[in-house]
């Protein structure tokens, strides 16, 4: 899948995939139009408030989302809220019914795949996953198609 999904947007996945050296940051006074920019922004915007998230890497579809480390669920959230502007899609608007038949498909083929994820609920929330790092990495791999 192209964008975090609301649930993991949410998503507080345990692990994150190794981010790219050599990207711009963005300016940090406008929320970028360029989607790979623009996640560049999330995930700058989350660290500064305080939540471990590598940068994304630009894919051959698209811009692939790493997930963000477990810690403080309530830190995570008000993170989200205060970068909810430079956010994907699904986190931005997590009740969007495409978002949500998105994320529900992404987290049966993550349990497709070994990894014990709940269906999303409506409104976003934190996600935490568990288990081998590159049974997750392999999963998420899979289902971000």
């Amino acid at each position: 899948m192209k964008s975090l999904l609301r649930s993991v947007p949410v998503a507080l996945v345990l692990f994150g995939i190794a981010a790219c050296g050599g990207q711009q940051d963005p300016d940090p006074g406008q929320v970028p139009t360029d989607p790979h920019q623009k996640m560049l922004a999330f995930a700058k915007c989350m660290r500064e408030n305080g939540v471990d998230m590598p940068d994304p890497e630009p894919n051959g579809d698209g811009t692939s989302m790493p997930g963000i480390r477990a810690g403080d669920a309530g830190k995570a959230e008000k993170a989200m809220a205060a970068c909810r502007q430079y956010a994907p899609p699904n986190i931005a608007n997590p009740d969007d019914p495409a978002a949500q038949a998105e994320d529900a498909a992404f987290a049966k083929c993550m349990r497709e795949h070994g990894i014990d994820m709940p269906d999303p609920g409506t409104g976003g929330g934190a996600v935490a996953l568990d288990g081998p790092a590159d049974k997750l990495r392999d999963a998420l791999k899979a289902c971000r198609k």
